[in-house]
C-alpha cells in the first residue's frame, strides 16, 4: 500500500485482497486533515463549542493516558512543545498533569510567537509560576530517564522538518524512556503519512476526532505506536 495526495493505491497480490476489505473499513473511518478542520470549525460554528474548550478536553485527555503509565513507569515527563495549535495541547497537558503532582519540565523547541491558543495556554502555565524552558537552556532534566510528550507538530504539518527541530525529535527518540505523541507523532503527515526522515517514535498515539488518513500508510505504521 503507498499514499498518493489523499488517495491510496492498493497492489492487490493474494494477501492483498485477503485484507483488502478491512483496509477499506479503516479508510472509511479515518479522516484527512481538510476534513478534521472542518469538524473543528463547525464544532465551533454550529454548536457554539469554543476552541479553548476543544482545546481543554484535549489536552486533559492526553493527561490521563500519561497519567496512567506513570502508574507503572515513575519517571519525570518532558513535554516538547511546538508553537501552534499542537503545542497548545501539549501545554493543556503539561497543567493538567502538574495540576495531578506530576513533575512535569515544559520545554519549547521554538522561540518564535505562537498561535493565539499557543499563546493563552503558555500565559497560564506562566501565570502558575511554572518554569517553562527554551530552546538552548534545556540540559540538565534531559541528565536523566523521562518520558516524553511530543507536542511538537500536528496535522499542519507537511514538508521537512528543519534544524534544530531535527535534533529535538532524534533527542525523543534516543533519550526517552517512552513517547506519547498528541494526535499524530510530529513528522508524520497527516494525509500522505511517512514522508520524510525525521520522524517521532511514539510508544501511544493519541488521537482526536478519528484516525487520519495517513495512518494508514504501512510505513507510518511503525512510528505510531498504539493509536487511541
Amino acid at each position: 500500500i503507498r499514499a498518493r495526495d489523499d488517495v491510496f493505491i492498493i497492489n492487490l497480490d493474494k494477501e492483498g485482497i485477503k485484507n483488502s476489505f478491512s483496509f477499506v473499513r479503516e479508510w472509511i473511518k479515518s479522516y484527512t486533515r481538510e476534513e478534521i478542520r472542518k469538524m473543528d470549525r463547525n464544532a465551533s460554528t454550529i454548536f457554539g463549542i469554543k476552541e479553548e474548550i476543544l482545546m481543554e478536553n484535549a489536552g486533559r485527555t492526553v493527561a490521563e493516558e500519561v497519567y496512567k503509565i506513570l502508574k507503572k513507569h515513575k519517571y519525570p515527563v518532558v513535554v516538547f512543545c511546538g508553537r501552534g495549535n499542537n503545542g497548545a495541547d501539549g501545554l493543556v497537558c503539561a497543567r493538567h498533569l502538574l495540576c495531578k503532582g506530576v513533575n512535569v519540565h515544559i520545554f519549547l523547541v521554538d522561540k518564535r510567537e505562537g498561535t493565539p491558543l499557543y499563546n493563552l495556554q503558555k500565559k497560564i502555565l506562566e501565570n502558575m509560576n511554572k518554569e517553562i524552558f527554551l530552546q538552548d537552556d534545556f540540559e540538565i532534566p534531559l541528565k536523566n530517564k523521562f518520558i516524553a510528550v511530543d507536542a511538537i507538530f500536528g496535522i499542519g504539518f507537511k514538508g521537512t522538518v528543519s534544524t534544530p527541530l531535527q535534533e529535538y525529535i532524534e533527542m525523543i527518540n534516543k533519550t526517552a524512556v517512552l513517547c506519547v505523541s498528541v494526535d499524530i507523532p510530529s513528522g508524520l503527515d497527516a494525509n500522505l503519512g511517512y514522508t520524510q526522515k525525521d520522524v517521532v517514535q511514539a510508544d501511544l498515539t493519541v488521537t482526536f476526532l478519528g484516525k487520519k488518513v495517513g495512518f494508514l500508510d504501512t510505513r507510518a505504521q511503525e512510528f505510531l505506536g498504539k493509536v487511541k
